[in-house]
């Protein structure tokens, strides 16, 4: 059997569930109990699984369990309250007294039904608060000895002021909270007395169950009102925060909206102008490329958000054309290049010293040739270059040779063409030295280059 108590709000499936008629329940119930009374300080406990009753609140629940709905009926039929407790163990499915906790609260079952599904549903009220003092065996459902405890009816001046804070701020979570209910509001405002006041935030705070049990264990008021402070303001830091993120979320949705619409009407006006099918062309083409560069995934991230600017941007921007060829250049890097055989390290050493090697042969027989040339006079290095004159330049040299001297005062001059004669003599027989020095100097130079 899986059958438990819940909450109509949050009603469980229950698989193997048998009908059981409830007139004959009642009536096993009430043989069992006609033989053996419950005491007057005992009260018939209904365990319940992820829901704690506070005093003055208002809870459904489905009945679903067998034991369960005869405590129920039974409390209906005597007109006695429950003792509602909470299953410390909420897996196990028959709960002995050490899988409860044994503080509670009674509750008063206003109305029980039964659905044509055979579901069984009771909405209780909570009453007082009551320890159990010992659980009693004999009755087909768990029956507890228990002692009330009752809040105080005279508070002081501390427990009032904690009191009245602990109402606006119950008052300001609400306002924080989407589509709460004014009726909501006007209950909470209503409420008159520290005690009653902390039981119903209590029973309204949105914690867990053993929270909420903790609650309900604090029997002293003012120690109880400081734990409800505390966690309202844990409560009230989360909604704003909440609600600074909604904020944002929502702004950031209105500007990515406002953007995507001013993007639309740019392309709109581009086209009209004749730009947008151009352009459109050559940012899909980049795209393309990107991708098929292969990029690492941070460059071509970089890639891709530069290319978002590029689109946005117009063509006229002075801006346009240093981003295409940013664009361009981190395209044609080759990204995709495989590495290559490895560089090995002693062919590279022979090729250097060849090299080294075939270089220092050329030095030397270039020095030797400098070396060669240097040694020739000045005078047939002179001579040499006027036998390579042209011969027009010869013939009129020796035209000129020939010619009869001018008078001159000039002394130097005379003397100058008296010995013309002498330095062409001279000059041929140079001509001849040079000729064989330079034959000298290119026979030197070839066996140095072999």
């Amino acid at each position: 059997m899986t059958e438990d108590t819940h909450p109509i709000d949050h009603p469980v499936s229950v698989e193997g569930r048998t009908s059981v008629d409830a007139g004959g329940a009642a009536a096993h119930a009430h043989t069992e109990v006609a033989a053996r009374p419950i005491p007057d300080d005992a009260l018939i406990i209904l365990p319940v699984r992820n829901v704690v009753m506070f005093p003055g609140t208002v809870v459904p629940l489905t009945v679903g369990r067998e034991r369960s709905r005869a405590a129920a009926q039974e409390a209906v039929r005597l007109e006695r309250p429950l003792g509602v407790l909470l299953q410390s163990k909420p897996d196990v499915e028959e709960p002995a007294s050490e899988d409860l906790h044994w503080v509670g609260s009674s509750a008063a079952v206003i109305r029980y039904v039964t659905t044509p599904d055979g579901t069984h549903h009771a909405i209780a009220r909570g009453l007082r608060r009551f320890r159990v003092l010992q659980f009693l065996d004999g009755w087909p459902f768990p029956v507890a000895r228990v002692q009330f405890i009752d809040d105080p009816d005279e508070v002081g001046t501390e427990i009032e002021g904690r009191a009245r804070a602990l109402k606006q701020r119950a008052v300001e979570i609400l306002q924080l909270l989407p589509q709460v209910p004014e009726e909501m509001v006007a209950a909470l405002q209503s409420v008159d007395g520290a005690a009653k006041l902390a039981d119903f935030i209590s029973g309204l705070m949105d914690v867990s169950a053993e929270e909420k049990q903790a609650l309900l264990e604090t029997f002293d008021l003012k120690a109880r009102l400081d734990k409800l402070l505390e966690l309202l303001a844990r409560r009230i830091e989360v909604l704003k925060v909440s609600r600074e993120i909604d904020e944002r979320t929502r702004e950031s949705i209105t500007d990515t909206n406002r953007k995507h619409l001013l993007r639309e009407q740019l392309r709109t006006i581009q086209k009209e102008l004749g730009e947008g099918d151009e352009s459109g062309a050559d940012i899909a083409e980049l795209e393309k490329a990107i991708t098929e560069a292969r990029m690492p995934e941070e460059v071509e991230k970089a890639a891709r958000k530069e290319l978002k600017r590029l689109e946005r941007m117009p063509e006229a921007a002075g801006e346009y054309s240093m981003v295409r060829t940013y664009l361009e250049w981190l395209i044609e890097l080759p990204w995709a290049l495989d590495a290559g055989a490895p560089i090995d390290i002693g062919e590279a050493r022979r090729i250097l010293m060849t090299i080294t090697s075939v270089s220092r042969r050329s030095s030397a027989a270039s020095s030797n040739t400098w070396r060669c040339a240097s040694s020739i006079p000045r005078a047939a290095v002179r001579s040499c270059a006027s036998s390579a004159r042209p011969a027009w330049a010869r013939r009129r040299s020796a035209r000129a040779s020939r010619r009869p001297p001018v008078a001159s005062s000039s002394a130097s001059a005379s003397a100058a063409f008296t010995t013309r004669p002498r330095f062409a003599a001279t000059g041929a027989r140079t001509s001849d030295r040079c000729r064989a020095t330079s034959s000298r100097a290119s026979a030197s130079r070839g066996r140095a280059t072999a």
